[in-house]
This record gives structure tokens, sequence and C-alpha cells, in this order.
């Protein structure tokens, strides 16, 4: 068994994916960590209304800042910086991560909610 706390899947290159309804429906019981830049918060697809923000480029220096009481599951665009974050994790010792697969355009076109900027609405 892959993992005790979640349904999920190792990858042909050998990182652990959940799927994001699976997210959704469990999002109180895990760490969710977007590791987009903060720029990327505005754009069309949103963000996670849970979702801590660490950008991958921050990530290894500030793996102490991370709590360990809960699996936490990374996040990004399509799912590529958060599969690398899911190898950094566990290079610092997270043994209860996983990516999610497909990232935020998975997590859009299942339709779950998402913190958008209106864009008729000026910059903050």
């Amino acid at each position: 068994m892959l993992a005790d706390w979640a349904p999920v899947q190792q990858t042909y290159a050998g990182l652990i994916e959940v799927e994001a309804d699976w997210v959704a429906d469990h999002v109180d019981d895990v760490l969710l960590l977007d590791v987009r830049l903060p720029e990327e918060m505005d754009e069309r697809l949103g963000r996670i209304p849970q979702a801590q923000l660490l950008p991958l480029n921050e990530l290894k220096a500030r793996l102490a800042e991370i709590p360990d009481d809960r699996p936490v599951v990374t996040v990004c665009h399509a799912g590529m910086r958060s599969g690398q974050a899911t190898v950094l994790l566990r290079q610092g010792g997270f043994t209860r991560v996983a990516n999610m697969r497909g990232g935020m355009l998975a997590w859009q076109q299942l339709g779950l909610p998402a913190i958008r900027r209106n864009p008729a609405s000026p910059a903050a």
C-alpha cells in the first residue's frame, strides 16, 4: 500500500499523486500547499481557499515552516512544479506527501471552488 491516508497512485516516474476530487472532499484533513508564484494567484484559475502559498523556489529553504501534523498535498498550475515539490518534501523528511494530479487545471475542470480576483476591480 502506498499510503494509509489517501487513495494515492504512483506515476511511472515515481511521483505519488492524489485526485483533485479527493482533495476537495478532504481539504480540512490535509495541508494544501500551493507552490505557484504569488502573481499566479490572480490568474483565471484562481486559488483554493484553504491553500497555503509557498512558492517552489522558496520551498527548500522554508521546509521548517511546514507543519507535519497532517499529510501535505502540493498543487500548482498543471502538476509539474507541485510534483517537484513532493520530491523536495520527501527529501526533507516528510513521508505523507502527494501531488494533486492535474493541478489547478483539474480543479477548475471539476468546477471546484476557487478564489478569483474580480477582473473588473482594480488591482489591490
